[in-house]
């Protein structure tokens, strides 16, 4: 399951679903689950990736050492061709209920255990460091993995998303266009909406957290 922050449902192949893009997925087969709910309500979701629909279920659902009683979940009928070649599934949305096309935002997993008191309302991800091939990326649920970082936790009220599921940034227009102001030689490419910068330039724009600098443009 590919683990969501900028999203909110939880949805997996059905059993009866044989288009190409399942072909190379793992299905969910109601019949061998005991406790499965057929709700069979419809929903339907729009990512960057391409769009997934079905209809809903409601099942016990286990992640690490906890079970969400009673969860809704998606049942993908329908599923868009780029995820014919993804490693993942399905999806676990982990944003908030009320970005849950289902049911008109029915609790998410992870709000289900904390409603549940299954652990604290915490959770947090380790992110694998790209040039370290022996660091994998961690979730922990119910706090933090105090070997993963040094110093105090930091809390941050933030107007924006830490999106785990995207490989880009997304600022608003004005902004993106007076830090792009600030390359050299960087263009605006009207077709596909995005800035592209010289592969050779020396400018270093950071995101800073907690005083913790995060390079994403560097030379190279």
């Amino acid at each position: 399951m590919l683990l969501d922050t900028g999203s909110s449902n939880l949805w997996v192949p059905n059993k009866n679903y044989t288009s190409a893009t399942c072909q190379n997925h793992n299905k969910f087969n109601s019949n061998q689950s005991p406790t499965f709910k057929s709700e069979g309500n419809q929903w339907s979701i729009l990512y960057n990736l391409g769009t997934a629909s079905g209809v809903t279920g409601i099942d016990d659902i286990k992640i690490g050492k906890f079970t969400a009683d009673n969860q809704t979940f998606g049942l993908a009928d329908v599923v868009a061709d780029n995820f014919l070649l993804t490693e993942h599934d399905g999806i676990l949305g982990m944003a908030s209920d009320n970005l849950n096309t289902m049911d008109n935002g029915a609790p998410t997993l992870i709000s289900t255990l904390i409603k549940q008191k299954k652990f604290n309302p915490l959770f947090s991800f380790h992110f694998s460091h790209y040039y370290d091939f022996d660091d994998q990326g961690t979730l922990t649920l119910g706090g933090v993995d105090k070997r993963k970082f040094t110093g105090k936790k930091l809390h941050l009220t933030l107007l924006a998303i830490i999106d785990t599921c995207s490989t880009f940034l997304l600022i608003p227009s004005k902004d993106a266009a007076e830090l792009h102001k600030q390359i050299p030689e960087s263009e605006f490419d009207s077709q596909n909406n995005v800035y592209i910068i010289p592969y050779d330039t020396t400018a270093v724009v950071s995101l800073v957290f907690g005083g913790v600098e995060y390079k994403f443009y560097s030379e190279i």
